[in-house]
């Protein structure tokens, strides 16, 4: 038994080679080792429902997130994760559904990636993806007032749960930004929500404010089977420092 979940972040697959995107080739390798290493799949809320409760989850339990809602995840990262076995927590913007994403060029993703439709998210629901909520509009949260919170929380929620015809449990923070009153909104609209935080969830996360690991960080094949690993451990705490750093001075 474990109390550390992975939980994995995905964004576009794409062959662009950004950091925030990862070829179709890549990914299929990365599904095939965690599959050769027998590791299982669980649902964010149900990760954070664990950590709030206590719980040990079974060894080598992780989540996989993918944010932002693209076309190319039904294309190209279902498939591969449904016939390997494996589920997903697809993030989506719910105002943004059969648009084009306006904010992915300041992060390293090509701006202007097609995002899924209505029926497409409602479809993939209904294959067993957990559809999860990432703002309507992918503002940052922090600083926001409380009205406009409440739109990119609790009403996005209710929008995307009749799209997915569905409750919406999780939530990701778009760009990681979070102050008090963000996760305050969080916490009264969902049972769990993720940051960009680079780490291991487990015990001692707080449920509302989950850590994840890049998938730029997963480009290393060795790492990836070995996520419970202890050379894993240290590689991912090594990159959390570097990467608070480089916030606070960059």
């Amino acid at each position: 038994m474990s109390t550390r979940v992975p939980v994995l972040t995905y964004h576009s697959i794409d062959e662009s080679g950004s950091p925030s995107s990862t070829s179709a080739a890549l990914f299929a390798k990365q599904i095939e080792v965690l599959k050769r290493e027998e590791w299982r799949t669980i649902r964010v809320a149900d990760a954070a429902a664990a950590i709030r409760e206590k719980r040990a989850l079974p060894a080598r339990t992780l989540a996989i997130t993918f944010d932002d809602g693209y076309e190319n995840f039904a294309a190209d990262a279902w498939p591969i994760l449904s016939s390997s076995g494996f589920g997903a927590t697809l993030f989506v913007v719910s105002g943004r559904l059969g648009a084009r994403s306006d904010w992915a060029g300041a992060r390293g993703i090509p701006s202007g990636l097609p995002l899924l439709d209505a029926a497409s998210v409602r479809k993939l629901a209904e294959e067993g993806v957990e559809i999860g909520c990432h703002s309507a509009t992918h503002a940052s949260l922090a600083g926001l007032e409380p009205a406009r919170l409440a739109e990119e929380t609790s009403a996005a929620r209710d929008a995307l749960a009749e799209t997915a015809g569905r409750p919406i449990r999780a939530f990701a923070y778009p760009y990681g930004a979070i102050d008090a009153a963000a996760r305050a909104a969080a916490v009264r609209a969902f049972d769990a929500a993720c940051t960009t935080r680079l780490g291991f969830a487990g015990a001692g996360s707080d449920p509302h404010a989950l850590e994840r690991i890049d998938a730029f960080y997963l480009r290393n094949l060795a790492l990836v089977g070995r996520l419970d690993g202890p050379a894993a451990r240290l590689v991912f705490r090594l990159r959390g420092v570097a990467r608070r750093l480089q916030n606070r001075y960059g």
